[in-house]
């Protein structure tokens, strides 16, 4: 049991995280290592970047020293060693206030100038003054409100701009610019053959017995596909073909439309499928 006891004393010592020597002074100090690191890239502490490297670097040897006390209790020099430690650590103290007044001025300065994106960046240090200062406290959270209500904004900006986008690009889809020419389709029974210019259109069905040709005027908005017909004719293989002039108007649905495909579709039939040649 006290093998045991002893083998998990030593590992607690071998994987601590901070050194226990004055652990009340230098833990505090050492767990703000990761978030000066981060704060000290942004380009806004560009002139104070020595300074912060300096602070870090002074600090990762004082606390590899405060290991070292950790594990030489019994050395001969063990008390002029932890003396001169506790004194590095007040003296690191002291300019980690420093540091954090002017982390405290700049968050300040971040927000009355309003820079989202260098806020965001600060506040992803997770800093523990953001959290000890009640005054700024206080301002980065009525910040947030503000950056929120501003993100909703955009994002709703942004969504009716893709909008408005998409719809411009349906009715553009509609126009005799991207419909005109010619276009075919199949389906079990019957080949159809459309050709469209400007306004007009001619479209062919072949049944394999009969054909029948029909022109008019057509009219594409929406989801609605509008044939005003104005003349019909009917032919049979050896036989004259009939020409009569008709008022007809036949209205199919936009299935799916692009620049090479219109499928159109009247109630209870099958979707004419064209692709354009």
């Amino acid at each position: 049991m006290k093998a045991l006891l002893l083998l998990i004393f030593i590992l607690a010592n071998l994987f601590a995280a901070y050194p226990r020597t004055y652990s009340a002074m230098g833990t505090p100090l050492y767990k703000t290592l990761p978030s000066l690191t981060h704060l000290s890239k942004a380009k806004i502490f560009k002139q104070e970047n020595p300074q912060f490297l300096s602070f870090i670097n002074k600090t990762y040897k004082t606390k590899k020293e405060g290991f070292w006390c950790d594990k030489n209790k019994k050395s001969s020099d063990i008390a002029q060693r932890r003396a001169k430690y506790v004194k590095d650590l007040r003296t690191l103290i002291k300019e980690e206030l420093k540091l954090e007044k002017l982390i405290v001025k700049k968050m300040n300065y971040i927000i009355d100038k309003k820079m989202p994106q260098t806020y965001r960046y600060f506040k992803r240090s997770n800093h523990e003054v953001f959290k000890t200062n009640k005054k700024l406290r206080n301002k980065m959270a009525k910040y947030d409100k503000q950056l929120k209500k501003t993100q909703t904004q955009e994002k709703k900006k942004n969504a009716n701009k893709a909008k408005d986008k998409k719809k411009k690009a349906n009715a553009n889809l509609r126009t005799s610019k991207n419909l005109n020419g010619l276009w075919s389709a199949q389906t079990k029974k019957e080949t159809y053959t459309l050709k469209l210019k400007g306004n007009t259109f001619s479209m062919s069905t072949d049944d394999g017995y009969y054909l029948f040709d029909s022109t008019g005027t057509y009219n594409a908005k929406n989801s609605n596909f509008t044939l005003a017909i104005v003349s019909v004719t009917q032919s049979k293989k050896g036989k004259n073909p009939h020409t009569r002039h008709a008022s007809l108007t036949q209205s199919y649905k936009i299935k799916k439309i692009s620049t090479t495909q219109l499928w159109i579709q009247r109630p209870h039939t099958d979707i004419l499928k064209f692709t354009k040649k």
